[in-house]
């Protein structure tokens, strides 16, 4: 994990807030990581390839975002980490939670065009729903 000085908010000369300073760093996770995992042609394809199992992208993004939170749970019971820094899975959920709402939105603007195969689609809707 490559640590994150405070820069200067994008065009505007006012130093970044915390959360804009952890936002950056976020966005720069995944842009390194996104060159491990992604095509050139779909960032999201590692994600995606729970489509191949039946699960829309979006939701197979959930599943590796649990698999992060059980990690930080851990972390909540025993006090350590054996391979990943609590930032790292912190951020790694985030990144997780940014692709879901991401291909979330792209199946849902697909489905208004009609573009979603009917066995793809969602059997139930999800939008505007709580939990």
């Amino acid at each position: 994990r490559t640590t994150h000085t405070p820069a200067t908010a994008r065009n505007t000369g006012r130093a970044m807030t915390e959360f804009e300073s952890v936002l950056a760093e976020v966005q720069a996770m995944h842009n390194r990581k996104s060159a491990d995992y992604g095509r050139t042609y779909d960032p999201y394809a590692n994600v995606r390839a729970s489509e191949a199992f039946g699960i829309p992208g979006w939701v197979g993004s959930l599943v590796r975002q649990n698999d992060k939170m059980r990690r930080l749970q851990k972390f909540a019971d025993v006090g350590n980490l054996a391979n990943e820094s609590v930032e790292d899975s912190l951020i790694d959920n985030i990144v997780y939670g940014v692709i879901a709402l991401v291909l979330y939105r792209e199946e849902q603007r697909a489905t208004e065009k009609g573009q979603v195969p009917k066995d793809n689609q969602p059997k139930h809707s999800h939008r505007g729903k709580g939990r």
